[in-house]
């Protein structure tokens, strides 16, 4: 059988995009589709931290930017990947292709890489008339560079946020530190029910103390829109405001791809939105279909997409022998403080191992350079076996998305805490957090044990 291609990815995100370049160093043959909406959510990704407008006039292409050039389909094609602009969709038969533009690309196997947008709620009365993706474009449309913002009047005077996600907690951050009412609604006890419970609630609290209103436990039942204002019933609530924006968790957009057809299973999550069935290899029900970026994540890390990219290429390029661990890979919300995780929280880690657990704490305040800079608010939270081995880490704190990658590579080496302890840091710096934490488990393991012997010995030989 005759293929055109070794692999043909679709969708415009970073992980597809960077899944494509990797697949062309290995001198594979490689189809990029890219729908024109999602060249945009990729600029909107890569803007994110930029302090860029999120929209572009109709004379600027966000391939003319700076940021988006090494994206831009004259690089991909110097690369030699096929890039494809236009929307598409799988063909079962006479044999499984993509189809694109009147265009049939056969190829051996397929990776989906496609962007994602927040679930729409189906339980919110007037959400169909006041969209979700209407309300996310609008607000984007209007986010001002923050760094030089002389005039506010595009800016809303009250910012609604439904859901929980991390980048919605990053952008109400941002518009509450400039002086902006913000409020967070979301229709569980505390952010982040999933991360440790002691990290998350110094993020919650956070929030409170940069003035967030945090409704928790609340649920939205209705939206509507009254002249130039949107009205969010909010439990026995009613809130008025400028801008809403949808911060649930994300969709991947499939709906257009036809994969019912070819065999690919999806299932439902609350009836919000629909997940592909993904084995460890990462293929779909359809073994010769992949996927990688936002189709098994709640809340869509690149880094975690990208991560699934180089397994998917692997196993879609050569034998599908290679599996996902996510337990060894870090992430990171940048919050403020930043929050950071990699491995098992106290409560899975007690679950799986029971006593054979110990838990150590150390906090930003005790750090010098923490001190220097007046960035005291912090906590590093580490969770092993006795016998040291790590299962997981938790930071909060100024640069805690850098300094989490020292925890991650000891776990992927199967080093354990005292490695950690046993490396000098630099002084002052933040890493020192990782040093203090550490040793607690050195004093508990070595040096507690023989305080008494100890004591003994040193009285004795003072004579």
């Amino acid at each position: 059988m005759n293929f055109d291609y070794d692999l043909v990815i679709i969708g415009g995100s970073i992980a597809g995009v960077y899944a494509a370049k990797t697949a062309a160093q290995l001198k594979a043959r490689v189809a990029l589709v890219q729908p024109l909406q999602e060249t945009r959510f990729l600029q909107q990704e890569i803007c994110r931290f930029q302090g860029q407008r999120f929209s572009l006039s109709p004379e600027l292409s966000f391939y003319d930017l700076p940021v988006g050039e090494p994206y831009s389909p004259a690089i991909l094609a110097s690369l030699g990947i096929d890039a494809i602009a236009g929307e598409g969709q799988f063909c079962p038969k006479p044999r499984l292709a993509f189809e694109v533009k009147d265009r049939l690309l056969r190829s051996r196997a397929y990776l989906l890489a496609p962007a994602s947008s927040p679930a729409i709620p189906n339980y919110i009365e007037g959400l169909n008339k006041v969209k979700a993706e209407q309300l996310n474009q609008e607000f984007l449309a209007n986010f001002i560079d923050l760094n030089s913002f002389k005039n506010t009047d595009n800016l809303p005077k009250h910012l609604i946020i439904i859901g929980g996600s991390p980048q919605g907690i990053e952008i109400a951050q941002c518009f509450a530190k400039i002086g902006y009412l913000v409020t967070i609604i979301v229709n569980i006890s505390r952010l982040f029910p999933e991360e440790d419970a002691e990290a998350a609630f110094l993020i919650q609290c956070q929030l409170e103390a940069d003035g967030i209103r945090l409704l928790t436990n609340t649920s939205v039942s209705q939206i509507k829109r009254i002249n130039d204002k949107i009205w969010v019933q909010a439990g026995d609530k009613a809130l008025e405001a400028d801008q809403v924006y949808i911060a649930t968790e994300n969709q991947p957009n499939l709906e257009s791809l036809n994969l019912d057809r070819v065999g690919v299973e999806t299932i439902k999550h609350d009836s919000l939105y629909e997940e592909l069935i993904l084995n460890k290899k990462l293929q779909t029900t359809r073994s010769s279909i992949y996927s990688c970026s936002y189709l098994s994540q709640k809340y869509g890390w690149t880094n975690l997409a990208i991560y699934e990219a180089n397994i998917a290429i692997k196993n879609a390029l050569f034998l599908p022998i290679y599996q996902v661990k996510y337990d060894e890979i870090p992430w990171a919300m940048f919050t403020q403080p930043q929050f950071a995780r990699v491995g098992l929280t106290e409560a899975q880690a007690t679950e799986k191992y029971g006593k054979d657990i110990q838990v150590f704490r150390h906090y930003f305040k005790d750090i010098t350079a923490a001190q220097l800079l007046g960035e005291t608010t912090g906590i590093c939270k580490v969770i092993t076996r006795r016998n040291g081995e790590l299962l997981g880490v938790h930071l909060v704190g100024n640069s805690a998305s850098e300094l989490i990658h020292s925890w991650a590579l000891a776990m992927q080496n199967k080093l354990k805490i005292s490695a950690i302890a046993s490396l000098p840091h630099i002084f002052p710096s933040f890493s020192e957090i990782n040093s203090q934490t550490a040793q607690l488990w050195r004093y508990h393991q070595r040096i507690r044990p023989w305080e008494n012997l100890l004591e003994g010995f040193f009285n004795w030989r003072r004579g």
